[in-house]
């Protein structure tokens, strides 16, 4: 096994189940085993998660809590978000369609109390036409070993495992998947965010979930709703500039014939 990361929790490989012969990643938590209450905390995660499928959450292949050295198998999916950055952004359209369908996965994670923790395009697992995230919350990478687009994802305020710090990181994931480059987290002399937003339906939500103070954050179920009105109004194609009326040539379709949609699947 070849090592992926470690964290507060242990350590991550990534294998290969010799029994399907298929890609796996292993978190090994014996750290979080050391920590009394950390290790409450990821039990009643992975419990939890177990008990009450998520759509989009990566299944547990194998979950052994006992033991000085615990460890939890879960699929790897050949791709990551990351992997797609790396080649440039995608369409405008697949933007809005992966928005829509990350945030309904973490609305239906945020609706039994279970933040992901740790959203970024390294952590967007991707196979095919499938999306999964790892909900379970198992070595959170730590943050001088991200790239510069995986640590723009992080809050502000560096709380772990929050809903609203999960609001922000997919927002952030959003403006990466749209220009390719990281949010800026520059503030003014007032502690506002010098990065504008455009008055443009998803610009303005955008600008909303990134919002420095946690709470002014709209919640995942409102993210959910107000993406999909952006998928039906028709979407301003990245990059596009305004005209002398001061609105935005282009608009993205939704029409699932030219989207690229991500197809999540019940573990």
């Amino acid at each position: 096994m070849s090592q992926l990361g470690s964290g507060p929790d242990g350590v991550r490989y990534e294998g290969v189940d010799s029994f399907e012969d298929t890609p796996v990643t292993v978190d090994r938590l014996f750290l979080a085993k050391q920590n009394a209450p950390r290790w409450l905390h990821l039990c009643h995660r992975i419990t939890l998660l177990q008990k009450t499928p998520i759509v989009g959450a990566l299944p547990v292949r194998m979950w052994v809590d006992s033991g000085s050295e615990p460890y939890l198998v879960t699929p790897r999916p050949p791709k990551t978000l990351a992997d797609v950055l790396r080649a440039g952004t995608p369409g405008p359209d697949a933007v809005v369609s992966w928005g829509q369908q990350l945030a309904a996965t973490l609305a239906g994670a945020h609706h039994i109390g279970i933040p992901h923790g740790s959203l970024m395009p390294a952590t967007v697992a991707l196979g095919g036409s499938d999306v999964a995230l790892d909900l379970y919350g198992a070595v959170t990478f730590q943050p001088w070993l991200l790239s510069d687009l995986d640590r723009s994802c992080l809050p502000p305020e560096g709380e772990e495992w929050t809903l609203e710090g999960d609001v922000y990181a997919l927002g952030a994931l959003l403006v990466a998947l749209r220009t390719g480059k990281p949010v800026t987290s520059d503030v003014d002399d007032h502690g506002t965010p010098t990065q504008q937003f455009s008055t443009q339906r998803i610009e303005v939500l955008i600008g909303e979930m990134l919002d420095p103070v946690p709470e002014q954050r709209p919640t995942m179920g409102d993210v959910v709703e107000r993406l999909a009105r952006t998928a039906d109004a028709g979407a301003p194609a990245s990059g596009s500039t305004p005209n002398a009326s001061g609105s935005q040539d282009g608009a993205v379709s939704s029409d699932a014939n030219t989207a690229v949609f991500l197809i999540l699947f019940m573990p």
